[in-house]
């Protein structure tokens, strides 16, 4: 239900997707990113499995990065 929302024309202009916008799509090997420090709800309406992907990407590019789930 949340990425639904997430996804709907009515977030962004016209043409553009969520996709352009998300800062997984900005992890490039080559980029000079600061450390992250990543935290999510463990039950987070699929919002944690956005946050291990974004954490897979920047450690397979080598980036530092802290990541805690929150317990609810």
């Amino acid at each position: 239900m949340f990425r639904i929302l997430y996804e709907s024309s009515l977030m962004y202009p016209e043409g553009k997707t969520m996709y352009e916008y998300s800062p997984i799509e900005y992890i490039k090997a080559d980029s000079a990113l600061p450390p992250f420090l990543v935290m999510s709800a463990r039950f987070d309406m699929g919002l944690e499995i956005d946050a291990q992907r974004f954490v897979e990407k920047l450690r397979q590019h080598n980036y530092q990065v802290e990541y805690y789930v929150i317990g609810g």
